[in-house]
């Protein structure tokens, strides 16, 4: 630990390092190495140990666009697949509405008024989560924040028989802020506790209103504007028109960091942690029509570490944004077959980049790892030795606390021989649950029913994809071995701005199961989803 945390944790410097936003499109300037110089310990091992289920809830989306000037077809094209748990029924439903002034089509969730990822005649959007660090934890002395609190203990009425009993919780005390400032039940020192602030508790109507008017606009210029006073954090929006224009909007309340955030939690007064400074709606990362002809996201980095403005250590490796780029730029010009293929991509990225300095320097390994880079690193069905690969970098990871980045910087200056023997010792314990055994037999869905009765489950299928494709296999390995795959895109969307556009689009299932549905019939939405395959859907007529 220490200053030389960074290196181990940040992917700054990185081959895969790729933010949102390119040169000349955000403010630069040339500060210090804040990231080595701001590095406090946390005093305690693990202060939100009782929080692990929420803050280490992973889930990210992809989403781009391009201009005519990238497209077969000379228009500008879309494509959206937000990765949600998987479940059944469908997380997501298609709606379509026509009536007065309005007339669109898109992904919406039960009870939601709106649609995150659709169009209209006129313009398409898609959304991704941003990211973007717009909360804040800091342990703040009793003495200095306890004063201003109001200690109180919440009333849960329990029913017993035909009687509601009136009960009051003693056992804890709760403590309410004036400054929309929240006490958190996490672990921290003597005499001090851990505060927290997110700046959606700073929201008011107006903030929130234009989300459900954005269905009204008239063209990615219009979008564009109304999506910047849409301050409720903190989502990335791509955008495309039918008259050839594509643009970029994040949306939230965004904290200003004119440094990088320090590693672990800061000691603070309440005075300085009370007091917050947001960036203006132009401030907020942004860009319109591009001269580059596209625009990608995937919940990785806004801006990159010379900018003058910082988004927090909150963003998700961008592996995934690395290949959708290089995709992107692979060709020229696209089509609705190029950008499915690019949504469908399982190359397994990381390993792509790390995996010759881990493990050339074994003769099993190196073997193994020449037939991986036959097979251009894919995580496909038939792939004979990915889950060798995925199972010993995951005990690696996990062995010796540490993230890709780190693992790419300690290859890169030299494993030691206690490094080098683990990761020989690693071979003959992968082979004794995988060999053999194809990808598509241990990396497995089984799209649990939201109601969770047994009755209701259903039998485990194969699926493509890994930890960070484009395509995502995001998955839990299982004591017996198999790789769970729970998180991957809930749906797929392909929208070319023709007049009026086309679309092509696929649920990830059905949006009602009142009996148990089989994932294996080859003509279900579980397998085009599983082959790729998208569904044309006739929304307009001419």
């Amino acid at each position: 630990f220490g200053d030389g945390v960074a290196d181990l944790l940040d992917d700054d410097g990185t081959p895969w390092e790729t933010t949102i936003l390119k040169s000349g499109e955000y403010p630069i300037e040339n500060p210090p190495d804040v990231a080595k110089l701001n590095f406090q310990k946390s005093p305690i091992s693990d202060p939100f140990e009782n929080l692990d289920s929420v803050l280490n809830l992973e889930i990210g989306s992809n989403n781009w666009v391009v201009s005519p000037s990238r497209s077969e077809s000379g228009v500008a094209m879309l494509a959206n697949d937000p990765h949600l748990e998987l479940q059944r029924p469908s997380f997501f439903h298609w709606i379509k509405f026509v009536g007065g002034p309005a007339e669109f089509f898109g992904a919406s969730v039960p009870g939601l008024p709106v649609v995150i990822s659709g169009l209209n005649r006129k313009v398409s959007w898609g959304i991704t989560n941003a990211y973007l660090d717009v909360m804040d934890a800091a342990y703040v002395k009793d003495s200095d924040w306890k004063k201003l609190a109001e200690p109180y203990h919440p009333r849960v009425l329990v029913r017993v028989g035909s009687i509601w009993l009136d009960l009051k919780l003693i056992n804890k005390t709760f403590y309410r802020l004036k400054d929309r400032i929240v006490y958190l039940p996490a672990n921290a020192p003597k005499d001090y506790s851990v505060l927290m602030k997110w700046s959606g508790f700073d929201l008011t109507a107006e903030d929130i209103e234009p989300t459900f008017d954005l269905f009204l606009s008239e063209s990615a210029s219009d979008l564009h504007s109304r999506l910047r006073k849409v301050r409720l954090p903190a989502w990335n929006f791509v955008m495309a028109d039918v008259n050839g224009k594509i643009a970029y909007q994040s949306t939230g309340k965004i904290p200003r960091r004119e440094k990088q955030r320090p590693f672990g939690v800061q000691k603070m007064s309440y005075s300085e942690f009370s007091k917050t400074n947001y960036l203006n709606d132009e401030e907020r990362p942004s860009v319109f029509n591009p001269s580059r002809g596209f625009v990608s996201t995937a919940n990785n980095r806004h801006w990159p570490a010379t900018s003058a403005l910082h988004g927090g250590r909150g963003y998700y490796h961008p592996f995934r944004a690395f290949r959708i780029q290089e995709l992107l730029l692979e060709k020229q010009k696209h089509n609705e077959e190029s950008f499915r293929k690019i949504q469908c991509d399982v190359k397994m990225n990381d390993l792509f980049f790390i995996a010759d300095g881990l493990f050339s320097h074994d003769e099993n390994w190196r073997k193994e790892l020449e037939i991986l880079k036959k097979a251009d690193f894919k995580a496909s069905l038939g792939c004979t030795n990915c889950y060798l690969f995925r199972y010993a970098l995951e005990k690696i990871l996990t062995e010796w606390n540490q993230t890709e980045g780190g693992l790419y910087r300690l290859a890169k200056s030299g494993l030691s021989d206690e490094q080098k023997s683990r990761i020989s010792d690693l071979y003959s314990e992968a082979l004794k649950v995988g060999k053999g055994r194809t990808w598509g037999e241990m990396h497995r869905s089984s799209f649990p029913h939201l109601s969770q009765r047994e009755d209701m489950m259903v039998k485990s299928i194969a699926t493509q994809g890994d930890q960070f494709t484009v395509n995502p296999g995001t998955g839990d390995l299982l004591e017996n071995g198999i790789l769970d795959h729970n998180i991957s895109a809930a749906h797929r969307l392909v929208i070319e701005m023709t007049n009026p556009p086309r679309v092509r689009g696929l649920l990830v299932g059905e949006n009602t199961e009142i009996q148990k549905s089989n994932l294996s019939d080859s003509n279900s939405n579980w397998q085009k989803w599983v082959r790729c395959e998208l569904d044309e859907i006739p929304v307009f007529e001419n």
